[in-house]
């Protein structure tokens, strides 16, 4: 019993690490409303996230396995190229992804991000 408990807490603990960083900019394309994010936030939250592709560029490598890294619906991110991202810590079973996210300034559904890039 204690070793199953021990491995129970140990599952949980090892999820609860995994972090979610947010992207919003407002290039070409983006919604009226869009309010674009900043490269000096921490990124981790959706009301204080980071601003352009480079700055995920960076800090990719330093990514956990679990973690997210999510675009604004309705933003657009210009010079987005994300074709050099390496990170050793993505694993098959608890893969780093990319997705989308509904921003705080969000009103009503909104579009895909854009991102713009070479």
């Amino acid at each position: 019993m204690k070793k199953l408990l021990f491995f129970a807490l140990f599952a949980v603990a090892g999820s609860a690490h995994a972090s979610t960083y947010y992207v919003s900019d407002c290039g070409t394309g983006a919604a009226a409303q869009c309010v674009a994010g900043n490269d000096a936030n921490a990124g981790t939250s959706a009301t204080e996230p980071w601003k352009s592709c480079a700055k995920v560029t960076q800090r990719f490598p330093t990514l956990a396995a679990g973690d997210q890294v999510l675009f604004a619906r309705g933003s657009a991110v210009p010079a987005c190229q994300l074709y050099y991202l390496s990170n050793f810590n993505s694993r098959k079973d608890n893969p780093i992804t990319l997705g989308a996210y509904t921003p705080p300034w969000a009103s009503g559904i909104m579009a895909n991000p854009i991102l713009l890039g070479t």
